[in-house]
């Protein structure tokens, strides 16, 4: 699916969760109020980054939370591949 729309209109809400990682063992995904993180140890953690948008109170541990846990935790990948080589592009 093409990112063109989003970056000509960044501000367009999609409904979509994004996902990012590092090294293919820690993962970050976030919606438009939430962000989980889940670490290759296990560690986890959670905010509302609209009460708190520095990220200093991690919910991840509070059961009033679990669903909202459970459902960005279903967004990462069960078995990260390996990035693809991209050629270049040749000049024209």
């Amino acid at each position: 699916q093409s990112l063109l729309p989003l970056l000509r209109a960044p501000q367009t809400k999609t409904g979509r969760a994004v996902i990012s990682t590092v090294d293919r063992i820690h993962f970050s995904v976030r919606d438009e109020r939430w962000r989980y993180l889940r670490y290759a140890d296990g560690g986890e953690e959670l905010y509302d980054l609209l009460a708190d948008p520095n990220e200093w109170t991690n919910l991840a541990g509070k059961s009033e939370h679990a669903a909202t846990r459970a459902r960005l935790a279903a967004e990462l990948p069960r078995d990260p591949v390996s990035p693809v080589a991209v050629a270049p592009r040749k000049k024209k």
